[in-house]
């Protein structure tokens, strides 16, 4: 016992000696102060604003290819029409301060903060092709991987020829 407190004791010594009186609950360095979190939010904003300009591009081209698409057939496509262009940050927009590129991602225990890791595998296990990106869904995923994989695999004899995937079945 005296020599598990003693151990004890000389990690506490060698953990003061590299922390000093840190507790690890600390703010990061970039957060420390009130004005690099004000630059902080500030650059969070221009982030946000970014993409919802992005976005309001993207939804101004698809309405425009929809107008056309009805101009040239001369009837209307059925379902609902595009919703108007908005490139307002919406007031319920979240982004992490510390990794603007992270998302909230939704997992078998509820949600966390992070990336969505993609991997493409022979049937021996070994990876072919592997991918980290910010979309929660993995839908749009499977061609990107197969597109990586086949390129990796490619001085390869015989490619690969069976495809299984749990996201989306291609024909």
């Amino acid at each position: 016992m005296q020599e598990l407190l003693a151990k004890a004791e000389n990690t506490d010594i060698e953990e003061e000696r590299i922390y000093g009186d840190r507790q690890g609950d600390e703010l990061p360095d970039g957060l420390n102060t009130s004005k690099k979190r004000l630059a902080k939010i500030r650059e969070a904003k221009k982030v946000l604003e970014e993409k919802a300009r992005k976005e309001a591009e993207a939804k101004a081209k698809e309405l425009e290819a929809h107008r056309k698409e009805e101009t040239e057939s001369g009837r209307k496509r059925p379902g609902r029409p595009p919703k108007k262009v908005d490139a307002s940050v919406r007031p319920d927009a979240r982004i992490n301060m510390t990794d603007f590129d992270s998302r909230i991602q939704k997992d078998a225990k509820g949600y966390l903060q992070g990336y969505n890791a993609q991997a493409v595998a022979t049937e021996d296990q070994v990876i072919v092709a592997c991918d980290v990106v910010n979309e929660a869904n993995d839908y749009h995923q499977l061609s990107p991987m197969l597109d990586q994989a086949q390129e990796n695999l490619s001085q390869l004899e015989s490619p690969a020829h069976t495809v299984l995937a749990d996201a989306r079945i291609l024909q």
